[in-house]
């Protein structure tokens, strides 16, 4: 079989994380797969840098219907038997682009869906699902709830909860400046972009809760975005400037993971199922996330981490000091974390699933 994993956005978020680490884990397991990317974005940029088998695919938007005729050529000339793709542009234009395609019988379309349906492209986009994709992989049950609510087939929808490289993490040393953050302080961290969907200003004002109790805690917002400029001038209102350290973009993640004591997941939003709260719990640490989408998927409330109510800072504060009255439990949680996220969230697991899909399409 010959795979083209398809991901043609600018952005650089999970489901970019997603693509390029599956590619990298699907070429190590000895499948032939190509990586088909806008040229100057992240994604290719990245998948460069791992010395993947690469095509430039340029998409402007959902609507770049010039990109069709260059999937069919590339689809043709390449022999792809699989196009997996991973974003609505790229589902969406490999569909129209395999209706003119000669030999479309030869080829089989595939779907990570990432997030939700996107409801006001439901006419469209419903024929496609049902009858032009073989399979959409859903990357937790309450995306694939989301999917059959909007009239998606159950047979064509299969649950693989996403996966992330565990070892890489276990192995990753400490970030050395963090470590000096920390000295005999408790850290918090926050990681994410710094949006309001992401729900930063939660754990802004949870944080002010938890200080007067904790004074010597110090919370680590690590991310970049829209929203940096009124977090930073919330935290400056609220005179919490000395115990909150906004760290920018990081690209060593896992390196700032290994110092932190909890971590905060705020998400105002459905999340699907976000690779940050996997890596947190990887890490070892404490994990506090709303109860939101598919988190509950991954943590098991009191015993893996703790859920909290989105939104509702005080719901947040409660059950970090909960964490920090108790050492005992907060390590407890932090190694069931460790230990779930190995036996259920390893990319090995996830990659493996896949792999069993493709070789499970009719010939």
């Amino acid at each position: 079989m010959k795979i083209l994993m398809l991901n043609c956005v600018d952005i650089w978020g999970g489901g970019e994380v997603y693509t390029l680490e599956l590619c990298k884990r699907l070429s190590k397991k000895g499948m032939d797969v190509t990586l088909g990317a806008t040229p100057d974005a992240s994604l290719y940029k990245k998948g460069e840098e791992a010395g993947l088998s690469l095509i430039p695919v340029k998409m402007d938007s959902s609507r770049d219907f010039r990109a069709i005729f260059n999937l069919i050529k590339v689809i043709k000339n390449e022999k792809f038997n699989i196009i997996h793709t991973n974003s609505l542009r790229d589902h969406f234009l490999t569909g129209l682009a395999l209706r003119f395609f000669r030999d479309s019988h030869k080829v089989h379309l595939l779907r990570t869906q990432h997030i939700y349906f996107p409801d006001k492209f439901r006419f469209f986009l419903l024929p496609l699902y049902n009858y032009f994709t073989h399979t959409t992989i859903c990357v937790s049950q309450y995306i694939k709830n989301n999917l059959l609510s909007y009239g998606v087939k159950d047979n064509k929808l299969i649950v693989v909860i996403n996966g992330i490289d565990v070892d890489n993490i276990e192995k990753t040393s400490a970030a050395i400046d963090i470590k000096q953050i920390k000295n005999n302080n408790i850290l918090i961290g926050c990681i994410g972009r710094l949006s309001k969907e992401k729900g930063q200003e939660t754990a802004i004002r949870a944080f002010s809760i938890v200080l007067k109790e904790f004074p010597s805690v110090r919370l680590l917002i690590v991310g970049d975005g829209p929203d940096r400029l009124f977090l930073e001038g919330l935290a400056k209102e609220m005179n919490l400037e000395e115990n909150i350290i906004f760290l920018g973009l990081r690209h060593d993640i896992p390196g700032i993971i290994k110092n932190l004591d909890i971590s905060l997941n705020p998400s105002i939003v459905q999340e699907s199922c976000p690779l940050s709260v996997i890596e947190n719990m990887a890490g070892g640490t404490a994990v506090v996330a709303s109860r939101v989408g598919g988190i509950p998927e991954l943590i098991e409330h009191g015993k893996s981490g703790l859920l909290a109510v989105s939104g509702d800072p005080q719901s947040f504060a409660d059950n970090i000091l909960t964490l920090l009255r108790d050492d005992n439990l907060r390590k407890s949680l932090g190694n069931n974390a460790r230990e779930r996220a190995k036996n259920f969230f390893h990319l090995d697991r996830m990659s493996d699933d896949i792999i069993n899909i493709y070789t499970n399409l009719p010939s």
